[in-house]
């Protein structure tokens, strides 16, 4: 409970740092001849973000009927060690979503900077991967958590499927220029099915 507080007042006070942001470069103004075109655009993506948080802990809700709590107690740990690359991933879609739109909207080779610049994401987030998976061993002394190291063995397997998912950033941003939203949820479910159907075919 005390994690849930923490995460709704830290929200609650940067969506009043964000807005004061927002204020001193945009006036609200809201245009009913807008909506349209703006749900069009954005309604797909609320089922698609709501597959891939349903993705995302299927396999603890498997593996709570296949395995004991100690095991379980690993695999959290393990996931949690690699969950840095995920971290390092949601960090750089922030940046990288607004370059997209920019590049795109102001220039007239914005296609080919954007596509040029996707290779230097991949590389950066396949360079914290493999910072991750190697180093693991000598960080975690250094935490001090001592109960942490039967796990290291994990951590590569872990980070494996946070590489991938920071992909898909390209691919999302690219059916945004598109506007070809409606196809996120259709990606997003396939993922989903794919996921469970890994999950019980495997875990057992």
């Amino acid at each position: 409970r005390g994690v849930l507080e923490a995460q709704v007042g830290a929200g609650a006070l940067m969506a009043v740092v964000f807005a004061v942001v927002m204020l001193r470069r945009a006036v609200p103004n809201f245009r009913t001849a807008y909506w349209g075109e703006a749900l069009r655009f954005s309604l797909p993506l609320a089922p698609a973000s709501f597959f891939e948080a349903a993705s995302s802990v299927t396999d603890r809700f498997l593996l709570e009927k296949s395995i004991g709590l100690a095991d379980l107690g690993y695999y959290s740990v393990a996931d949690t060690l690699g969950s840095s690359v995920r971290v390092f991933n949601q960090s750089l879609k922030t940046t990288w979503i607004p370059f997209q739109m920019r590049a795109d909207a102001e220039r007239e080779d914005g296609r080919k900077v954007i596509a040029r610049m996707a290779s230097y994401f991949s590389l950066a987030i396949l360079t914290v991967t493999l910072a991750v998976a190697l180093l693991m061993r000598d960080l975690i002394p250094l935490v001090g958590v001592e109960k942490y190291l039967p796990v290291v063995g994990l951590v590569p397997i872990a980070v494996l499927p946070d590489f991938f998912l920071g992909q898909t950033t390209l691919i999302a941003g690219g059916l945004g220029l598109a506007r070809k939203t409606e196809y996120s949820w259709i990606i997003s479910l396939t993922q989903l099915a794919v996921t469970v159907a890994g999950n019980l075919t495997l875990i057992p």
